[in-house]
């Protein structure tokens, strides 16, 4: 049997807009997929969904706790020069609060440059995040280009060096 894959994950070539395909570890049938500006849920493997979550603007990189696949990050790409954001859920994607680095943080510049995330297995409030420019070499964004975060995205540290530059 075939059918129509639904609310596919949102793909580009632009980086940092695409979105992802987040798989609860332990049920195999249940994955997430942000498609367009909504978050959905399927429980039997692609067959039905639920819009769990809608962000007004395109979902892009996300990323869940393996140990906890109730806490999921989000960022969001509303357009090429708009603001990107990252936001948090503890409920499965439920609630959400954002979550996003103080603009001091990111250099008070260049807040459109799209994010990329990950989220520690075992820990669901230790979170690293990278800055994707979509340019090559445009902006000079060295030494604001990664973060990590050991409570949930509460505050920020920022990990850029010449090692990452």
């Amino acid at each position: 049997m075939t059918r129509d894959f639904l609310f596919q994950p949102n793909s580009t070539y632009i980086t940092g807009r695409s979105s992802d395909l987040l798989f609860d570890p332990h049920y195999y049938g249940t994955w997430y997929s942000g498609s367009g500006t909504k978050l959905y849920k399927t429980q039997d493997n692609g067959f039905t969904y639920e819009e769990i979550y809608n962000f007004g603007v395109d979902v892009a990189a996300m990323d869940l706790c393996m140990s906890d696949p109730n806490v999921i990050y989000a960022c969001t790409f509303p357009d090429w020069w708009a603001d990107k954001k990252i936001y948090r859920s503890m409920n499965g994607g439920s609630t959400w609060i954002e979550v996003t680095p103080p603009s001091a943080m990111l250099n008070n510049a260049d807040k459109w440059i799209p994010y990329d995330i990950a989220v520690d297995p075992v820990n669901p409030m230790k979170v690293w995040i990278v800055r994707t420019s979509m340019y090559n070499g445009y902006p000079n964004y060295n030494g604001f280009m990664a973060y990590t975060s050991d409570n949930g995205g509460s505050t920020w540290t920022n990990i850029s060096g010449t090692m990452l530059n």
